[in-house]
């Protein structure tokens, strides 16, 4: 299915709100670098001039280990999880410590009222398997953003068709079973955006080929109700994306690798039922 939407000297802190595994963290409590154990637990790291990629064995490490990167600079880019397990991307950048990161279990209500998307930038939604999880930045980037939930991807597509005529754009995806969440954000200038889906990789290779021929770009993918859903932006710059899927983490960090040493970048990640993925850009 596709659809297009080109319609109208200190040390810093690290803020937490954390809602997981029923306890509760403030925004203003102290965050310790992460220990030892933490560091061994959190398995493999692969490290790149401008990218760190970690892999942990649960939400809680995961998190443990988004503050300890922030501290050294580097703010999450990108992640992807299943079974509380997470592969995560970091990025070199100046506003690391500027992030909140909000998790609640999956079973909960993953809509947080008692957050303003008006206040805070939303600038990505997770799921691991077992939690939703929120990364918010205090720099306020669009005028406006709403977030779409929905039950089954027929409904999503449908929303994200209304929310485009009222010139937002989707800059974030997620799923949980049949339950679909999408971050739809008010930019300054638009741009084209569509999307498709894709029941399986060969399909999923055929359609990105032909996108990325019109001069499309990936913005987001993720995977749910066993379909690929990606979401293309088509932007003046030119950018060669590819994309790959590894059936381990480490094989997955074996191939950034060898991109990372062709000058592309990690721009997205995804995890199907037994796949992880990631995808690579290069301007």
């Amino acid at each position: 299915m596709v659809s297009n939407g080109n319609q109208g000297n200190s040390p810093p802190t690290f803020k937490r709100h954390l809602q997981i595994v029923g306890r509760e963290l403030q925004p203003d409590e102290q965050v310790q670098p992460l220990s030892a154990h933490a560091q061994a637990s959190s398995a493999q790291t692969s490290v790149s001039d401008a990218q760190v990629f970690s892999f942990c064995m649960s939400t809680e490490l995961g998190i443990a280990r988004i503050s300890h990167m922030a501290e050294r600079g580097y703010k999450l880019q990108s992640m992807a999880g299943s079974e509380g397990k997470l592969a995560i991307l970091f990025g070199k950048d100046a506003d690391a410590t500027n992030l909140t990161l909000i998790a609640t279990a999956a079973d909960q209500s993953p809509l947080l009222q008692n957050y303003r998307l008006s206040a805070k930038t939303l600038e990505h939604v997770y799921q691991d398997g077992n939690h939703w999880l929120f990364a918010y930045s205090d720099n306020r980037r669009y005028p406006s953003q709403r977030i779409l939930m929905t039950e089954g991807y027929e409904d999503l597509l449908q929303a994200i068709k209304r929310i485009w005529r009222l010139d937002y754009r989707i800059t974030s995806m997620a799923c949980k079973g049949s339950q679909w969440l999408a971050v739809a954000s008010q930019l300054p200038q638009l741009y084209e955006q569509s999307y498709f889906t894709a029941p399986d990789l060969d399909c999923l290779q055929e359609m990105t080929r032909q996108a990325w021929k019109e001069g499309k770009t990936i913005k987001a993918i993720t995977y749910g109700e066993g379909r690929w859903l990606v979401m293309l932006d088509k932007e003046p710059a030119r950018i060669a994306q590819k994309w790959y899927t590894k059936r381990s983490f480490i094989d997955l960090r074996n191939k950034t690798r060898e991109e990372w040493s062709r000058g592309f970048r990690v721009t997205a990640l995804a995890k199907s039922d037994d796949l992880w993925m990631a995808v690579v850009s290069k301007s």
